[in-house]
């Protein structure tokens, strides 16, 4: 584990957001200033890879990134592209689906609802 990636690894764990490679950067620099966009992605890619992070495809597939690893679903705004995760009420609906699909082995599945963020629509 190198400084960088506990770094991006910290920052992503303590946010309650999903953001992108961009933010993070922001975010990394404070602690590391010489941190490059190229760094923060190879980096994130390879989290990503080793089911550390999630990583989620957002507006025009610009990639974003979750710490949060337990099973969850997450909303999108179709607006701004921020993410949110969906609140825990809603988790709570049960949807089984089956080990296998026309012959395909079923390995993971998340739900993604497209939303209209209150920030969007001028709320708090």
């Amino acid at each position: 584990m190198t400084p960088q990636r506990r770094v991006l690894l910290e920052e992503l764990k303590s946010s309650l957001d999903h953001p992108s490679a961009d933010e993070l950067l922001e975010r990394v620099r404070r602690r590391l200033p010489r941190t490059s966009l190229a760094t923060v992605y190879r980096n994130m890619e390879l989290m990503a890879s080793l089911g550390l992070v999630r990583k989620l495809k957002g507006k025009r597939g610009r990639a974003h990134f979750d710490g949060r690893m337990e099973p969850h679903h997450h909303m999108r705004c179709a607006l701004c592209g921020r993410f949110f995760d969906l609140p825990h009420e809603v988790e709570g609906l049960s949807i089984e689906l089956p080990g296998e699909i026309c012959g395909n082995k079923v390995l993971d599945w998340n739900l993604e609802i497209l939303v209209e963020c209150s920030l969007c629509r001028g709320g708090n």
